[in-house]
């Protein structure tokens, strides 16, 4: 298997290799890398699956392919029908661009590293060092001081992001007249409230995290419950079409329909419990909505009552 630092050598250096899969949890940086592939070549297309590039690079095309960016998402026949011929398959292919497998987490890695371990890279957790390097790249404006905090509050690349985005919509000068827990709290809640975190959070059922970003909050309870609604809405459109893009889209395998469904009634109840009935502390109704995400599936409201 090759390091995050190979992979991002090659790939942020404007020389990717043919062919990559990506594993691990870490979205901000698959993205970083992805993105730096697109503006290389100018150009991506989603593919249904390997096989499916594997055979086109295989054809003779009367006007020659030009080089672009594949990307395949959660291609499990893929994984399972690695073998020896596979691997031998890919490594001969005259790949036109680059192709990138993307998966959610590692738990193909075993498989992958035995047949690809020169194409293959696990991004879990990053280390604080990569993730500033590759800040002061996104934003090279902003003083090393405020990358720092904004590393030191953030759970991730991702998250590290979002936090300098907002840093750079402000004064810097005003921004240094703060002291750094000054600055932690005002930027750490700005990015911690935002739609899109709540979302991630939501998709991905992670429950700890949330409750975090509820305690950080303090607006409408209701701007939390539409983040739920449409998230459900969103995650529904992507089992209708496994290719819709979205930021999403890594953790729709989490959900079935029934999940989706249950989920979405529950919260549009709680919603107009709040709108008809006078309730002391709204969060305990959302705290209560967060902590269904728990459940193997997602119970119904009788099952509830």
């Amino acid at each position: 298997m090759i390091t995050l630092q190979e992979a991002g050598t090659q790939i942020l250096g404007g020389n990717p290799g043919k062919f990559y899969v990506l594993l691990g949890e870490e979205y901000g940086v698959k993205m970083k890398y992805i993105d730096a592939m697109h503006q290389k070549y100018g150009e991506s297309v989603e593919a249904a699956s390997v096989q499916e590039l594997l055979s086109m690079f295989k054809s003779r095309h009367l006007v020659p392919l030009k080089p672009k960016l594949y990307i395949v998402r959660y291609d499990e026949t893929f994984v399972a029908s690695l073998s020896e011929a596979v691997a031998k398959q890919i490594k001969s292919a005259n790949i036109v661009g680059t192709v990138v497998c993307v998966y959610e987490n590692s738990k193909h890695a075993t498989k992958l590293d035995k047949y690809l371990p020169e194409y293959t890279v696990t991004i879990d957790h990053v280390n604080d060092q990569f993730v500033k390097r590759y800040l002061h790249t996104d934003f090279p404006e902003l003083p090393d001081r405020l990358i720092n905090i904004a590393v030191d509050i953030s759970s991730n690349y991702g998250h590290a992001k979002n936090i300098c985005k907002a840093m750079s919509f402000a004064t810097v000068e005003k921004i240094f007249q703060m002291s750094d827990s000054e600055i932690s709290k005002t930027f750490g809640y700005v990015d911690l409230a935002t739609e899109q975190e709540i979302k991630r959070g939501i998709a991905s059922r992670n429950f700890a995290y949330l409750v975090k970003l509820v305690d950080k909050f303090d607006g409408e309870v209701d701007t939390l419950l539409y983040a739920i609604l449409s998230t459900m809405l969103e995650i529904d459109a992507m089992l209708d079409n496994p290719r819709k893009q979205s930021d999403l889209r890594e953790f729709v395998k989490r959900w079935t329909r029934e999940d989706v469904y249950y989920m979405f009634v529950q919260t549009y109840e709680v919603l107009k419990k709040l709108r008809s009935m006078s309730i002391s502390d709204p969060k305990n109704c959302l705290i209560y909505l967060l902590g269904l995400l728990q459940f193997e599936q997602i119970p119904s409201i009788e099952v509830m009552s």
